[in-house]
């Protein structure tokens, strides 16, 4: 049943999975993507996970140069299975999450579960990537990255292409 919104509008609300700020402060919005997106200036900022999410499709996250984010899992599970194919039909190479700025991941949770996953299904002669740091920095210090992939070449992380910069740290 459609519900009176925040901006007076009748309509049914989206369900809220990431959260930037605390209290009173905090913004919620309905995927990772859109907190991202939701990042001004080069100034680190938190998103903590409130519940967990899901995604499929095409490249569905980037990290954009001059941003700094910090993903809080808090014990959620952000997982993505690929649909990117090529003319022809194949499945191609896919990330996850695209780092071209930089993307420190953490974990509060009391039970440190937090987890990012994805499956892909990959022809033998593509990569799939759960995270690509593509020129960016990228930190991990708790949770976990995995790439479930069944076939072809699948990391759960990887790191620079040809004359780039990346960097990865692996503290957890």
């Amino acid at each position: 049943m459609p519900a009176k919104l925040a901006d007076e509008t009748y309509g049914v609300e989206e369900a809220k999975i990431a959260q930037i700020g605390e209290g009173d402060d905090a913004k919620t919005y309905a995927s990772l993507a859109a907190a991202i997106a939701a990042v001004t200036g080069t100034e680190q900022t938190t998103i903590k996970m409130i519940a967990a999410d899901s995604y499929t499709g095409t490249n569905p996250i980037t990290v954009p140069a001059g941003k700094d984010v910090v993903l809080d899992l808090n014990g959620m599970t952000l997982s993505y299975v690929a649909e990117n194919k090529n003319a022809q039909g194949k499945v191609q190479s896919d990330a996850f999450i695209t780092v071209k700025g930089k993307l420190t991941v953490t974990d509060t949770s009391t039970d440190k579960n937090g987890t990012i996953t994805a499956q892909q299904f990959t022809d033998w002669n593509s990569g799939s990537y759960t995270i690509n740091v593509y020129s960016g920095e990228f930190i991990l210090t708790e949770g976990t990255i995995e790439n479930t992939s069944a076939a072809g070449l699948a990391w759960p992380v990887n790191v620079g292409v040809y004359g780039s910069t990346a960097k990865a740290t692996f503290n957890g």
